[in-house]
C-alpha cells in the first residue's frame, strides 16, 4: 500500500484456469476481454476466486503516483 497518493495496477493474465479463478474487483477502471485490468487497488477490494481446476498465470505492474516535495535547498 502507498501511504500518500494513488496506487494502480495493471493485470495481464496470461493463462486463465480450467475452473475457478475469477478476478473480482468492485470497480475496475478497464476490463479487457478478461484478460487486462487496470484497477486501483488502494480504493477498492479485490480478489481471485477459487481455483478449482487447472493453473492461473499472472503478469502484473504496479504504478505509484504521489505527491512529491520538489523544493529543496542548496547551500
Amino acid at each position: 500500500m502507498v501511504s500518500e497518493g494513488r496506487l494502480y495496477k495493471l493485470n495481464w493474465v496470461l493463462a486463465k484456469p480450467k475452473a475457478g479463478g475469477e478476478f473480482i474487483c468492485d470497480k475496475n477502471i478497464f476490463n479487457l476481454f478478461g484478460r487486462l485490468y487496470l484497477f486501483r487497488p488502494d480504493l477498492y477490494q479485490h480478489r481471485v476466486s477459487k481455483i478449482e481446476r487447472g493453473n492461473r498465470w499472472l503478469l502484473s505492474f504496479a504504478l505509484t503516483s504521489g505527491l512529491h516535495n520538489s523544493s529543496r535547498t542548496v547551500s
